[in-house]
This record gives C-alpha cells, sequence and structure tokens, in this order.
C-alpha cells in the first residue's frame, strides 16, 4: 500500500536503498535539509528523520546505500553561501545518523552531483562532478573505510575539459569502477577509469570511439566476480529509405532514394576475465530515439537494462536481457497498454537474476507508477 513517508514540508528528489533482508531507507531533499525514513520488515516504515540541517546554500540530490549489516551512507551537496561541497552521513540500526562529515575540500568551485557505491563491508565510494578554477569540470572521489572513515579526495580525472554525470560501481572486494561524460574537440564521449584496492585510481580510457554523435547518460555495474558493464546513450547516423518520388515518363514506376536521419541509440560496453570487450548495440531496431537507460547487474554476470522508446504514437519502456558467455538477446517492451508516454525507467536485480522494472506512465489525464517484473 502506498504511504506518505515525510512530513508536513514539501520533498524531493528521493533516493532509496534495501538491505536485502526486507529492510529500506529513503532519503530526499526538504527545504530545510536532508531528510531520511526507514521500513522494517514486519514494522513498515518510521518517523522522518533529519540527516544534515541546510544552512544557507541549501542541501540537494542526496544519495544512500546499505550495507549488509543494516548500516547505511548518505551523500549530498550542500552550499556554504560561497560554493557547493559534498557532505556525508552514516546510519546505523543503534545510533541512527551520526553527525555530517564533509567529504571534499576543494574550494576552486562547486562540488555537484554525487553518486555513490556501498559494498556489504561498509567500504563506500562516492564521485561527483568538481568545477576547476578554470572553470572546467573534473570528476573527484573519496572512499570511506567500514571503522576508519572517510578519507581524502582525489581526481578520478582532470584533463581539463568539461566531465559531467559520473556514475559508479563497486565490487565488493575494494575495487571499483566510474563512468561520465566528457566533451571536448571531438565532442561528447563516455569515458571511465577503474579503481583497484590498494593502488588507486587508473588512467582514464575512452568507453566508446565513434565520434559521429554524441554520447551521454553512461550507466554503470559491477558484480562480486569482477565483471563490468557500462551501457550509455548514443546518438548514431542512420539509413533509411527516403520519400519516394512516382516517376511519369516513358516506363513510369516509382524510385525511393536513400536518406540518413539521426538517431538515439543504447550502447554497451562489457569487461570480463581482465579485458574490455569491443561496443555493443543493446537495441537495433531504429524505430525512434531511446532514452534514459538504466542497468542492472546479478551476481553471476548476467545484466538487465530498461530505457524508454517510442513504440507506436507512445513512448514505451523497453527491456533486454544480457546473458554472460552469450550477450544480449531481443529487446522487448514491457507494456501492452499504450494509453500515453512512458518515462523515467528504473531497474533492480536479486543474486538470483529476476528484475523488476518500474517507470511513470501517463494514462491521459495523469501520470502514475508502473511495474513489470522480469524472469
Amino acid at each position: 500500500m502506498a504511504a506518505t513517508i515525510n512530513g508536513a514540508a514539501s520533498a524531493s528528489h528521493p533516493d532509496i536503498a534495501a538491505d536485502g533482508h526486507g529492510n529500506a531507507i529513503a532519503v530526499w531533499e526538504q527545504f530545510d535539509g536532508i531528510w531520511s525514513n526507514r521500513f522494517t520488515e514486519g514494522g513498515g516504515w518510521g518517523a522522518p528523520e533529519v540527516v544534515s540541517v541546510a544552512n544557507v546554500g541549501g542541501a540537494l540530490v542526496p544519495r544512500v546505500a546499505f550495507a549488509s549489516d543494516g548500516s547505511a551512507i548518505a551523500v549530498w551537496q550542500q552550499g556554504d553561501g560561497s560554493r557547493t561541497n559534498i557532505w556525508s552521513n552514516r546510519y546505523t540500526p543503534i545510533a541512527g545518523w551520526g553527525t555530517p562529515t564533509l567529504i571534499e575540500t576543494n574550494n576552486d568551485g562547486d562540488a555537484q552531483d554525487p553518486r555513490l557505491a556501498v559494498d556489504p563491508s561498509g567500504d563506500a565510494v562516492a564521485v561527483w562532478r568538481q568545477t576547476n578554477a578554470g572553470g572546467s569540470t573534473s570528476i573527484w572521489s573519496n572512499h570511506y573505510k567500514a571503522g576508519i572513515g572517510w578519507g581524502n579526495a582525489d581526481a578520478v580525472e582532470n584533463q581539463n575539459l568539461f566531465a559531467a554525470f559520473a556514475q559508479v560501481a563497486s565490487d565488493g572486494r575494494g575495487n571499483a569502477l566510474a563512468a561520465w561524460t566528457q566533451s571536448g574537440a571531438t565532442g561528447s564521449d563516455i569515458w571511465a577509469a577503474q579503481y583497484l584496492a590498494g593502488r588507486g585510481w587508473g588512467t582514464p580510457f575512452l568507453i566508446e570511439t565513434d565520434d559521429t554523435g554524441a554520447a551521454y547518460s553512461p550507466q554503470v555495474a559491477l558484480d562480486s566476480q569482477g565483471n563490468a558493464l557500462v551501457i550509455w546513450m548514443q546518438w548514431d547516423t542512420v539509413t533509411r529509405t527516403g520519400p519516394c518520388v512516382i516517376v511519369t515518363s516513358a516506363g513510369g514506376g516509382s524510385t525511393c532514394p536513400p536518406t540518413t536521419v539521426r538517431v538515439s541509440n543504447i550502447w554497451s560496453r562489457r569487461y570480463a576475465a581482465g579485458a574490455w570487450g569491443q561496443p555493443e548495440q543493446v537495441e537495433t531496431d531504429d524505430r525512434g530515439n531511446a532514452s534514459d537507460p538504466r542497468l542492472a547487474f546479478d551476481n553471476a554476470g548476467n545484466a538487465v537494462a530498461v530505457w524508454a522508446q517510442p513504440n507506436g504514437p507512445y513512448i514505451s519502456i523497453w527491456a533486454n536481457r544480457y546473458t554472460n558467455g552469450s550477450g544480449w538477446g531481443t529487446a522487448t517492451a514491457l507494456q501492452a497498454h499504450d494509453t500515453g508516454d512512458a518515462m523515467s525507467p528504473s531497474i533492480a536485480v536479486n543474486a538470483d537474476g529476476d528484475a523488476v522494472a518500474v517507470w511513470g506512465q501517463s494514462d491521459g489525464s495523469r501520470a502514475n507508477v508502473w511495474a513489470n517484473r522480469l524472469r
């Protein structure tokens, strides 16, 4: 049953995490700070709790993730009146939320749009976009070690270009993978960097090398075996049959010359056995612009991707499954009804590979939340 979990104040930008035992914790932003509520198996939702009180700059864009012991870590961006920084707080079932901690101290410019990954042991990695003194943006990170705390922030990449929209995943063994969009002389590309426990971040590298169209919106997944998958949205040039010309001279007939159009597709790249494979398309029908991809992994190296794409008169939510050892299957639409456009898909997969997708969809008068289960 649906329930309101915030207090009387207006709330927005929620994020939620589950611990695998039926418990969950949600965080969101309000005008007065970052708040949370916890769901317990058999007890339901509790009372809202404050994670951080906002000061003059406001607190925005919270993210939260669970460890296997029931503890959780949240990160968010918060202003001090001069610039925006990245903050964090930790939750334990016994003590609740602790004291907010500043996890980056680079005052060259604003730090924004944090993302977070927490492994079962409680270790965490956060990444964010950092504005440099010259106005360019880089991707920075910090690591949390259970029982010790946050370390010092360092640059994942610092190429004096324009990097943004970073995503991060960890494998539970201290390793991590970050991917982001970076704009430079050749347009907008997808870059990535690998973090190895005890060694730090490696050299950033291009995930895709096709400069015929912009690439953006990366999503990243990493499993406990070290397999990785990155998906993204990319503009491609495709050839279609153009308007037909009726020939009225001797012989009659018609001709339909080919024409080229720009279409956004969903692409992927796989890491396994210590090496990256070649980029692959997740969907190949070119029926219309594909957008808003999301990705989830199970513990056996299998994955499910979802995205939004036209299907007849409306935009539908589509899905495809990646099977370890055989690759991508055939993309399918997740809903048969066509009452209005669908949007904002999300996907979760359990250890056995069962997946649940949720999305918003218009029924002609209002938007509702729908779900479908993939086995």
